[in-house]
């Protein structure tokens, strides 16, 4: 659940609610907005979708949605200042056993260890989950109690004693999750609290799930208890119906709320009608669901391509690899009002590389977001900003191996999101399609003696995931075309940036606004002996390679050597023709060679192109093992120019090259 984006309908409740139209209009909005319903049930918008037919399965199609009028009963009473103090609606109760570092007397309790308490005002919830069936669960099986820090339901935020003064006892709340207003109420102090610079909350929100933890065959079939069924008289939306009831007039609202259902129930019917009668879905409308399609701007790819002239004219305008990216930034943002840059020290400081130099002057803090150091939270923020369509995300990952800490944000939600919802069929009111526009970029690579865990290349984690675009950009040129047009692609992209590039000599980057389309490869050096495919700095290592061969006395060795720039897409077509011309294939990336991407290129290539191949396809790659910190050792895993040139000339059958 997102604290900055509370549901539509509940930032328009009113103040005081008559009756009828208003209350019924709220009811509508409840049963049918997906944000309110992942108040109400929280955890997944599986979950809901689980609770949400769990609940009228068993119901013929005329009485889904009704409820029985015991459920009013139980309905609670509307919010009121009171409601905030300790004895009622929040209860301070110490913690969440995910947020806490003081292991108590329970033997079985687990800390996620964050670091955001301390270092920002971000608010944070944690939930807690009841399952309705007999003991209350975690999990598929495992008993809530056995990971919880206290031997009672709704009594575990003491935990949060750990952060001390950082958390003090009213920003320690447990709050009922089957109550929507409560919630509502809740996140929006939390929001208050942080945004007044109080600093963080924590909130318990003790809730149950209808269904099981998934639904599959393997599963045991489960009885419901009396304890079960009092609980599902407690679901969130029966114990709304019972507000609104009070606020409005029972009998004239209730009314309001029926028909309200029935047409609900109706539209769910329908749905279900349409589904059952549609044909089932082919590989074709598979493929078109994994990636929206991107709009184009044919002016600004045809600067582009005027632009990346082999020799740019004189006097031409020159950057740095960072300055084309900071550019980037910028135009992005001038152009487009959804666009925010979010990060780790990009705000005064510029970025620990100055990618985002000069941003905050011009832009303002608002629109150049300083994180904490959580790369967690940003990841989910990021993502969570890109579903709603009303942001476009630029993330800056300050070391990339970080990025370990967004994967399930990145892999699981940003890659699944057009596909999960139905691709190109579901479209919103403007006739748009579903999709995903966040870019995600940073620096990789050694060679800067940042030891194992600040120097790896992680680009076939990412080329491994369908859902995402992968770039890797080798000059200024390239880096802040390409930029921009991850940006503007309405799809997830991964922007690899390696270190040593920030440390090119500058050259031409044009003025303005200019897009380099992404899955394009880029011819760096024609040749006719040998295709050499490089990444990133690898092609800049791989052009002295080729100068080296060139310029041999005796018997020199024709090098092409092509930048693919982005992964994927990737640009069969020019790889393969230039195969088809040379019949050898040299590969270069820093990345190990196990795993690495090299071996997707040559699959491609020996599948397609085969019966020109006169040598097998090599590989040069980086050494399989983590970049150690010993300067010497971590040169040797490191490929260059030498290698690069070694393997061009045994492809050929040359004698060996001396440096």
């Amino acid at each position: 659940m997102c604290l900055q984006r509370a549901p539509t309908w509940a930032a328009a409740w009113p103040s005081s609610v008559a009756a009828g139209t208003a209350t019924a209009a709220a009811w509508a909005a409840v049963c049918t907005s997906p944000t309110s319903r992942k108040v109400c049930w929280a955890r997944t918008a599986s979950s809901a979708r689980v609770w949400r037919w769990g609940a009228v399965r068993d119901s013929p199609p005329s009485t889904r949605g009704r409820v029985a009028s015991p459920s009013l009963s139980l309905a609670t009473a509307p919010p009121t200042r009171a409601s905030f103090t300790r004895r009622s609606t929040w209860q301070p109760c110490g913690g969440c056993p995910s947020s806490s570092s003081v292991r108590t007397t329970r033997p079985k309790t687990f800390h996620c260890s964050r670091r955001a308490p301390r270092q920002s005002n971000t608010p944070q919830l944690c939930e807690g989950l009841r399952r309705a069936h007999g003991v209350p669960q975690v999990g598929l099986s495992t008993d809530i109690m056995d990971v919880m820090a206290s031997d009672e339901m709704g009594k575990v935020l003491p935990r949060a004693q750990g952060y001390g003064d950082a958390l003090p006892t009213d920003r320690r709340l447990c709050v009922d999750g089957s109550d929507v207003v409560a919630v509502r109420e809740a996140a929006a102090y939390c929001i208050g609290e942080a945004r007044a610079g109080k600093g963080p909350s924590v909130v318990e929100a003790l809730t149950f799930r209808h269904g099981s933890h998934n639904v599959g065959q393997n599963l045991p079939e489960s009885t419901l208890s009396d304890d079960d069924r009092e609980i599902r008289r407690k679901d969130p939306l029966f114990v709304l119906r019972g507000r609104l009831a009070r606020l409005g007039g029972e009998e004239s609202t209730l009314r309001a709320i029926d028909a309200l259902t029935a047409r609900a129930a109706a539209a769910v019917d329908a749905a279900e009608t349409f589904a059952r009668a549609s044909p089932e879905p082919g590989l074709a409308d598979l493929d078109a669901a994994v990636f929206s399609p991107p709009s184009f701007s044919p002016p600004r790819h045809a600067a582009a391509a005027a632009a990346a002239s082999p020799q740019p004219p004189s006097g031409a305008r020159e950057r740095s690899f960072s300055e084309a990216i900071a550019e980037a930034h910028a135009v992005a943002l001038r152009s487009d009002p959804r666009v925010v840059v979010m990060g780790e020290d990009i705000g005064e400081m510029g970025g620990v590389f100055q990618c985002t130099a000069g941003l905050t002057s011009e832009f303002g803090a608002r629109r150049v977001i300083e994180t904490p150091i959580s790369e967690a939270c940003i990841g989910g923020c990021a993502v969570g900003a890109a579903a709603t369509g009303l942001v476009v995300p630029i993330v800056e990952v300050q070391i990339m191996d970080m990025v370990t800490l967004m994967m399930d944000n990145v892999v699981n939600q940003a890659a699944k999101w057009r596909l999960m919802l139905g691709g190109e069929a579901q479209r919103d009111a403007e006739g748009r399609s579903v999709s995903m526009p966040i870019v995600i970029r940073g620096p990789q690579g050694g060679g800067h003696r940042l030891s194992a865990q600040h120097s790896q290349s992680l680009e076939a984690w990412f080329t491994a995931v369908p859902g995402l675009k992968v770039v890797m950009p080798s000059t200024p040129h390239d880096a802040k075309g390409l930029l921009l047009a991850a940006v503007r692609d309405p799809n997830p992209v991964i922007f690899l940036e390696h270190k040593n590039l920030y440390q090119l000599p500058r050259s031409h980057v044009p003025d303005g606004d200019y897009e380099v389309p992404l899955g394009v490869a880029s011819i760096l050096r024609e040749g006719t002996d040998v295709t050499l495919v490089a990444t990133s700095n690898m092609v800049h290592e791989a052009l002295k390679a080729a100068g080296r061969l060139a310029a041999r006395k005796e018997q020199p060795v024709s090098v092409e050597v092509i930048d693919p720039r982005t992964l994927w897409p990737l640009d069969e077509a020019t790889i393969l023709d230039s195969v088809q011309r040379t019949s050898r294939l040299v590969i270069a990336h820093e990345a190990p060679r196990r795993g690495g991407w090299g071996g997707e290129l040559l699959s491609v290539v020996q599948e397609k192109a085969f019966d020109y191949l006169d040598a097998p396809i090599t590989i040069v790659a980086g050494r399989d093992c983590p970049l150690p910190y010993n300067a010497a050792l971590e040169k040797a895993c490191i490929p260059g120019a030498a290698q690069i040139a070694e393997a061009c000339l045994a492809v050929v059958q040359r004698p060996g090259f001396d440096q």
